[in-house]
C-alpha cells in the first residue's frame, strides 16, 4: 500500500513538475525577449548559456521514462522551445541562392580582435578575401597587416581600424558617442561603384564588470554584508550603465537617421539578439545574419570551456547591420578559433538609387 502511494505521489510530482517547468520556461523566455535591460533581475539572464535552462530535464526526463513516459513529448517540446525558439535558429530564405557577378558583390568582415593573436584570424581573412575589414579593439597597424594582406588601404581611428580594397576618402570618430572617455564608434567613407558609402564600426561597452558588481561575493553572503545587489551604490551604477547604453544606442541611431550615404553598421554591440536594445537596431536596420545566415551565429565567447554549450560560443554579440540601400546576400561566422570574439563575414549588393 505504501509503495503504491509513493508511486502515485511520484507520478503526481513528475507530472506537475514537468507542466510547471514548461510554463515557467515559456514565461521566462517571453520576459527576456521583451524585457528592458534595466531590470537587474532579468538583464543578467540574457547573457547566460540558454542550454542551461534545460538542466531540470536531467532529473525530470529519466524519472518520466520509468514512471510517466507520456510526459516525454512535453520534455521534447521544452528542448524545441530552447533550441529552435529562444536561441533564434536561422535558415537562409528560399531563393537566396541566386548567383551574382563578383564585381557587383561587396564582402565585409567585422572582427573584435581584443585578446586574440592576429595570426588566429588570418585563415578566415584568407578564405573570405573581403573587400572591407573592420577591426575593433584593434592591435593591427598598417605594417603588420600589410605583411599578410596586400592590396588594402588602411585607416585608424582610435581603437577602430579599417582595411579596404576600396579607396578610403574620409574617416572620423562619431562625435558625442563616448563611454567613460572612450569612443564607441567611428565612421569610414569609401568610394564604391562611383558612389560614396559609409561603414560605421561600433564597440559598445560591455556589462561584464557591472554583472560582477551585482553578484559581489555571492547572494547569501551579500545579503548579510549589504553588498552586491543589496548595495544602493551598486544598484545606481548598474542603472547608470543601462541608461547610458540606451542613450548611446539612440544617439547612434539618430546619426544614422540623418545619414544619406548607403551605410553598413558593424562591430561588437555587446548586445544579445533579444531584448529591447537589439530591437532598437533591428527597427531601423537589417540584421544581416538574421536575414541570410544559417544556424545560431554565436560569436562569444570563442574561448569556452563549458561542457553545457559543447565548448562553443553561446552569445551573438557581433553584428553586421545594413541600411535599406543594401541587399544582403549571405552571412557567416568564423569557424571556431582561439579568440574571445569570432569574426563575422557578410556580402551585399548595392541597390540602385531610388
Amino acid at each position: 500500500m505504501a509503495t503504491k502511494s509513493f508511486g502515485q505521489l511520484l507520478k503526481f510530482l513528475i507530472t506537475w513538475g514537468s507542466v510547471v517547468y514548461l510554463i515557467a520556461l515559456v514565461l521566462l523566455f517571453y520576459a527576456l525577449e521583451h524585457c528592458t535591460e534595466r531590470q537587474w533581475y532579468l538583464s543578467p539572464l540574457l547573457y547566460l548559456p540558454p542550454q542551461g535552462w534545460l538542466l531540470p530535464l536531467l532529473v525530470l526526463t529519466p524519472l518520466a521514462i520509468f514512471v510517466r513516459p507520456i510526459l516525454l513529448p512535453l520534455h521534447l517540446l521544452a528542448a524545441v522551445v530552447v533550441f529552435a525558439g529562444f536561441m533564434h535558429f536561422h535558415s537562409p530564405p528560399k531563393g537566396n541562392s541566386e548567383t551574382y557577378s563578383a564585381d557587383s558583390v561587396l564582402t565585409v568582415i567585422t572582427a573584435n580582435i581584443g585578446q586574440r593573436k592576429p595570426r588566429t584570424l588570418q585563415p578566415f581573412l584568407d578564405a573570405m578575401d573581403a573587400d572591407i575589414i573592420a577591426f575593433q579593439e584593434s592591435i593591427y597597424r598598417e605594417k603588420s597587416f600589410d605583411h599578410e594582406n596586400t592590396g588594402y588601404n588602411f585607416r585608424v581611428e582610435n581603437e577602430f581600424s579599417l582595411a579596404s580594397k576600396l579607396p578610403i576618402t574620409a574617416s572620423g570618430l562619431v562625435p558625442g558617442l563616448t563611454f567613460e572617455g572612450r569612443s564607441v564608434a567611428a565612421w569610414f567613407e569609401l568610394k564604391y561603384q562611383n558612389r560614396a558609402i559609409v561603414v560605421y564600426s561600433v564597440h559598445m561597452p560591455t556589462p561584464r564588470s557591472y554583472f560582477f558588481s551585482l553578484r559581489g561575493r555571492g547572494f547569501l553572503v551579500e545579503s548579510e554584508l549589504g553588498g552586491g545587489i543589496f548595495s544602493k551604490e551598486v544598484q545606481e551604477e548598474y542603472a547608470y550603465y543601462w541608461s547610458t547604453r540606451f542613450e548611446l544606442a539612440r544617439a547612434l541611431l539618430a546619426v544614422l537617421e540623418k545619414e544619406k550615404r548607403p551605410a553598413l553598421v558593424v562591430g561588437d554591440f555587446n548586445t544579445p539578439d533579444r531584448g529591447a536594445l537589439y530591437k532598437l537596431f533591428t527597427a531601423r536596420l537589417t540584421d544581416t545574419f538574421a536575414a541570410t545566415g544559417k544556424g545560431y551565429g554565436e560569436t562569444f565567447p570563442g574561448n569556452n570551456r563549458m561542457p553545457i554549450t559543447c565548448f562553443r560560443p553561446w552569445l551573438r554579440l557581433d553584428y553586421l547591420f545594413a541600411s535599406a540601400d543594401w541587399l544582403p546576400i549571405e552571412c557567416a561566422v568564423e569557424p571556431l578559433a582561439h579568440a574571445q570574439h569570432l569574426a563575422v563575414m557578410a556580402s551585399y549588393q548595392l541597390q540602385a538609387k531610388k
